[in-house]
Parts: C-alpha cells; structure tokens; sequence
C-alpha cells in the first residue's frame, strides 16, 4: 500500500506525453491529472493507450490505485485491494448545506463545517471504491460507529477511523481534517 499527497505546480511543459493525449486530460485539475498520469506511466511503464485503459479500471498489474484532486493538491492511493480516496478542501459553502445533513452530522460529532467535509469526503470515498456512479448513492450510507484514534499509512496520518455499512457490506473510512483540507481513505 502506498499513499502519496503532493501538491501540483502549473507547469507549461509535458514533454512526457502526445498533444492528443493532454486534450483529453483537459478541464478542472488538468496538471493533477498530468502528474497522476505521470506517475503511473512511470510506475507502470505504460503507453498513452494503456494509460486510457488503466485510468478507466483504475486497475493495472495486480494494483488497485484511487485518486482525487482539490485545489492544486494530488492524492494518489495503491493498494492490492479495491479502494476509493477523497480530498476536499476547506471553503465557505452555504449554511443550507449543514442543515441538509443535520442528521448524519450528529453522528459525526455535531453540526460543523468540518464535520460536514468529513461525511462529504467519507462518502465520495466509499462510493469510489464501490463503482458507483452517482453521487446520490451517498444517501445509501448508513453510520455503525466512529471512533478518534492516530492513525498511520506510510506517512499519511488519520484522526479518525469510521465503519459503515453501503449496499449490505461494511466499510472502515480513515479520516483527516486539518484547517485547510480533508481526506478520506477507505478499503472493504
């Protein structure tokens, strides 16, 4: 299992791959796409063809892979298993949204704006490492328990560690937040 968590400097050379192949990485988050593709081609060693199809299964050689992009951070996860990541960072959002998910909050230790990125990111998450398609599946999630403990994978650290149950299987969601971002990690 390997995290990484880098944050992407704008860059206006990508030697390492074809004019077609970056128009299709076009839109939000074009140079953490680059990188995370970067990295897998180098990872990988992968032709830009392979790299379609990888990115697609998030899958290659035995490797699951999972990834997210806030801001200009990348969040890159390998693992053998089938997993889902999330990162969020932290911006003024409307009050309407703490009173949407009032009820999820207090499981989550009340009705803040952490809180709520915490169930947001936890969510996106699980539904990554499920397949889903739709984000509404979210409401599917039903809380077990949650608990506040350190915890590590390689030099990511975890505040809290949550289980919950989608689709009849259950889920443990790792957790952090600081003052400007949140991810989530999760792994059935």
């Amino acid at each position: 299992m390997e995290l990484i968590l880098k944050e992407v400097e704008p860059s206006v050379e990508r030697p390492i791959f074809s004019e077609q192949f970056l128009a299709h990485l076009q839109g939000p988050y074009y140079d953490q796409k680059v990188e995370k593709n970067r990295i897998l081609q180098e990872r990988f060693t992968l032709t830009e063809n392979e790299l379609n199809e990888v990115n697609a299964k998030h899958y290659c050689k035995w490797t699951y892979f999972s990834s997210s992009y806030s801001w200009n951070l990348l969040l890159l996860w390998f693992s053998d298993t089938k997993i889902g990541v999330d990162l969020e960072m932290k911006k003024e959002r409307s009050y309407s949204l703490l009173e949407q998910y009032e009820e999820s909050l207090a499981l989550l230790w009340g009705k803040t704006w952490d809180n709520f990125y915490l169930l947001w990111s936890w969510r996106e998450a699980i539904i990554k490492a499920s397949d889903s398609c739709y984000i509404e599946d979210g409401e599917k999630i039903y809380f077990v328990k949650s608990k506040k403990e350190e915890n590590y994978f390689d030099t990511l650290n975890f505040s809290h560690v949550l289980e919950f149950d989608y689709n009849g299987k259950q889920w443990i969601v790792y957790l952090y937040s600081n003052e400007e971002y949140v991810y989530a990690l999760t792994q059935r």
